[in-house]
């Protein structure tokens, strides 16, 4: 929900070129937005009950306390996302109307045909485009290679009957941390992995939980057998962070 090193290191160096500019004796005047309001801010307000306005402002100020930690040199404007709603809107109307842009289900969407060279960049022609577009939140993308061996290994520690605290949202309402778990398999199909996970009930965000300390497992920076003195620890600051909901589904349930 904050910021991380990927954030930093875009703004530093835009910082360092600001900086280089400003050595080469240019006189330069550097705004960045702030995005105070999207989606998944939202999404995530609706989550907590807290005022989506009051939520982005938390954030700005945890951001700018960081890029200040960092030596960044502030810009001179930061425009606001929610100061701008109004002019965002006429130009998503003139992109509609322009034929570069088309509404669907609510959402307005960039028209790759109205852009002959759109995807020149990336080199990917528009059958290598489609599949990628596909599977915007329908998966957690990873950069970095996992292994999906030591991910299962990993996973069996958590198994049985356990009190699951370190893998317990904050928001969770459930009267107690013991849960049964009773199944949690990671498997490799392609590029894809997949973790499985059966239980009776599971607690708030718990399963993304696993999936964030997984992760770790699969890069190589936990060993397996670390996950269970996570579980041991019942506490979520030993636990790895909360994967993204992308992927995350609900396969079936059981009447038995």
């Amino acid at each position: 929900d904050t910021g991380h090193l990927g954030h930093a290191f875009t703004y530093v160096s835009f910082d360092v070129l600001h900086r280089y500019l400003e050595y080469l004796g240019h006189d330069v005047v550097y705004v960045q937005n702030l995005t105070d309001v999207d989606d998944d801010m939202l999404r995530r307000a609706r989550e907590t009950g807290e005022d989506y306005l009051a939520l982005g402002n938390r954030h700005v100020t945890t951001f700018l306390t960081e890029m200040a930690a960092l030596n960044w040199l502030p810009p001179d404007r930061l425009p606001r996302a929610t100061e701008h709603i109004p002019q965002m809107l006429d130009q998503i109307e003139r992109l509609v109307a322009s034929g570069h842009a088309y509404p669907a289900d609510g959402h307005v969407y960039f028209s790759v045909n109205s852009w002959p060279t759109y995807g020149e960049v990336s080199k990917l022609s528009r059958d290598e485009m489609l599949p990628l577009a596909l599977e915007r939140g329908r998966a957690w993308f990873v950069p970095q290679p996992l292994d999906a061996g030591a991910m299962h290994a990993a996973a069996q520690h958590l198994v049985g009957h356990h009190d699951f605290t370190s893998f317990r949202a904050k928001e969770c309402q459930s009267e107690t941390p013991v849960k049964t778990l009773d199944r949690l398999e990671v498997s490799r199909h392609g590029e894809t992995l997949e973790i499985a996970a059966t239980a009776r009930s599971f607690l708030h965000h718990q399963v993304r939980n696993f999936a964030g300390s997984l992760r770790l497992v699969g890069e190589g920076k936990w060993p397996p057998e670390r996950v269970a003195d996570v579980l041991a620890a019942r506490d979520r600051a030993a636990a790895g962070p909360t994967a993204p909901p992308d992927g995350l589904f609900l396969l079936s349930v059981d009447f038995g």
